[in-house]
């Protein structure tokens, strides 16, 4: 029997030990492994305060010590360990990333929930909830979104309120940090379980279900709910501004997928190392990114911080048939570009008929197991991909690897010649029966 996760289990909501692992490429290309430890709660640390209160200093080579003061409402104590293990591993993975310090102490205070507070220059506010089950990571999330949000502002030099691009970049910057401690007990790239609050949202229910990094870490729910805010106007509604947060962060996620994630992290150093005078705007992004990268990115940059223009590319059709003449399967697979952006991968323009930029992947499997990969530019709303084959397609895919975390709808991404409606149904069926039975048994022990 293996015992191990039920002892970490165990160890982790104690505050025994927490050991948070986070690869990630740091400097100009180089590989790092992060490993941040905080042992017996305050052995491995000079803690101090009472119950609620811990006071730690982190050290980080090559960097100023940061003081770091958690205060916590006495029925939340049990997650002191939690407040501080985030905050610590926060402010070190972020100065190890980015390679600023901007902090030289940082209190994480425990406001009663929900919070009405707002952050000042060395205190962030982090509220949580009495019941908060480790699997949800509610706590680590709200540390470390609320130190990593404050850390850009004073990097960035951003007033109190840095704007919805600054929350766009530190929910894009936080996912893996959360994700890290979550891979303590689960495997990446989840960074959350689902967790479900009823009675009014005081008991908790988590339900096993992965939260992704790419897709849910950066708020990809809150994008469609309003897909077409536009970042040009002042956003006053919490809801456009959450949704302006997640089209940022799933940008600079698709940008990572895109350029890789050594020379991303190559731009956002030093976007967070410079000296600005005032906050940045994704166009100082742009120009950052133009200048490490020596590309021209204003091919995606313009849709999406220019534009309410949407992303949405599909295949239409996929029809694989029998050519008694040739003795061959010719397929014919259609991809459309529904949406007004256009993902084209390079701002120059086409010549004459030539396409320009390979922005868009099309994969086609066949059923003897062969595969093909082509290239489009994305700029026409549709186009035909002919093939020749002694086997027939099995099904074919656009931005096979999910590179555009943008795109609206990835139900039409995929098509199979045969559709397996009946399996499909089932599954769900079953999945939905099941959760039924678990909410009514949560119910019944309660009642």
């Amino acid at each position: 029997m293996n015992t191990r996760r039920p002892t970490r289990e165990r160890e982790r909501r104690s505050g025994i030990v927490n050991v948070c692992h986070l690869r990630r490429f740091t400097g100009r290309g180089k590989r790092a492994l992060l490993v941040i430890t905080l042992a017996g709660a305050c052995a491995a640390a000079s803690c101090g305060g009472a119950a609620g209160e811990l006071s730690t200093r982190l050290d980080i080579p090559s960097r100023p010590p940061v003081e770091i003061h958690v205060r916590l409402q006495p029925e939340h104590t049990r997650q002191t360990a939690r407040y501080l293990s985030a905050a610590r591993t926060t402010l070190a993975v972020y100065a190890t990333r980015f390679g600023v310090m901007p902090f030289a102490s940082l209190t994480v205070d425990d406001a009663s929930w929900p919070s009405g507070l707002s952050p000042d220059a060395s205190t962030v506010v982090a509220s949580s909830r009495w019941l908060a089950p480790g699997l949800a990571m509610e706590p680590e999330i709200a540390v470390t979104r609320a130190v990593g949000a404050q850390f850009w502002r004073k990097a960035l030099s951003c007033e109190a309120d840095g704007g919805w691009f600054i929350d766009g970049l530190n929910q894009y910057t936080a996912t893996p940090v959360i994700a890290s401690q979550f891979a303590v007990q689960q495997t990446p790239p989840a960074f959350s379980y689902a967790e479900g609050r009823y009675f009014g949202g005081f008991v908790p229910f988590v339900v096993r279900v992965p939260l992704l990094n790419a897709t849910a870490g950066n708020g990809l729910a809150d994008y469609r709910l309003n897909p077409r805010v536009d970042g040009r106007r002042p956003l006053s509604d919490a809801r456009d501004r959450r949704s302006a947060a997640a089209k940022t962060a799933l940008a600079l996620a698709t940008l990572e997928r895109w350029v890789g994630a050594p020379t991303w992290d190559a731009v956002l150093e030093e976007f967070a190392s410079r000296h600005w005078t005032r906050c940045p705007s994704p166009a100082d992004l742009e120009q950052v990114a133009r200048d490490v990268t020596g590309l021209d990115l204003s091919w995606f940059f313009s849709p999406v911080f220019r534009s309410i223009d949407l992303f949405d590319y599909g295949i239409e059709t996929l029809t694989s048939d029998w050519d008694s003449a040739g003795a061959t399967y010719r397929t014919t697979v259609t991809v459309r570009r529904y949406g007004d952006a256009e993902f084209t991968g390079t701002s120059t323009p086409r010549a004459g008929a030539f396409e320009s930029g390979r922005g868009m992947r099309i994969l086609v499997a066949f059923d003897d197991g062969s595969e093909r990969l082509d290239f489009w530019d994305g700029r026409d709303r549709t186009k035909q991909f002919v093939y020749e084959s002694t086997s027939p397609a099995e099904s074919a895919s656009i931005d096979p690897g999910e590179v555009l975390l943008l795109d609206t709808n990835r139900t039409n991404n995929s098509r199979l010649r045969t559709p397996e409606n009946r399996r499909a149904s089932t599954k769900w069926a079953a999945r939905w029966a099941i959760w039924v039975q678990d909410l009514l048994l949560t119910w019944a022990s309660l009642v």
